[in-house]
């Protein structure tokens, strides 16, 4: 197993954050073209979502992701539709197993568990705490709503997917 470094998130999001908008759909294309199963997968749940800036963050994160792996591994491998769905069964295993809500991350001990059950733990801290800081940050209203405690956690479970989906197929 090739843990993902925070050096490879942190590169992968500077040379997403530098890119143009012709470079990211460029980039996007390209994601679908090397992870058809993952980008349909990960569309299907997006249209789930009402919350717009989820539906972007499922994106940009995705992008993120993948160019971690790619950045920490040189090459990554094709996910399948039996990687998505073993990964799918984990990851929702998982997160019933320890009870996992968003709004119960304070806790040391609970945020132990879940980091935990998956093993790649930096790219799974960082999407979950970049999803918090969203929940937080809201600007459009100042109460989290349920409708967007749901969206979150229809992007959590898609990016924790991806992340051991690929995780699967690479290395």
């Amino acid at each position: 197993m090739i843990l993902i470094s925070e050096e490879s998130i942190d590169n992968a999001i500077e040379r997403y954050e530098g890119m143009e908008d012709a470079e990211l759909q460029g980039l996007f294309d390209t994601f679908a073209e090397e992870q058809p199963y993952l980008f349909t997968f990960c569309m299907t749940m997006g249209q789930q979502m009402n919350n717009e800036d989820l539906q972007e963050l499922l994106i940009e994160y995705l992008l993120l992701i993948w160019q971690s792996f790619k950045m920490e591994t040189g090459k990554v491998g094709i996910t399948t539709e039996v990687s998505i769905e073993e990964s799918e069964t984990h990851v929702m295993q998982v997160l019933e197993d320890i009870n996992f809500d968003l709004d119960d991350m304070e806790s040391d001990e609970n945020i132990t568990a879940y980091l935990n059950s998956f093993q790649q733990t930096n790219i799974v801290r960082f999407v979950t705490e970049e999803i918090m800081n969203f929940l937080d940050n809201d600007d459009d209203d100042d109460i989290e709503t349920d409708a967007d405690n749901e969206d979150a956690g229809i992007l959590l479970s898609c990016l924790l997917i991806s992340i051991e989906s690929l995780d699967r197929v690479t290395g």
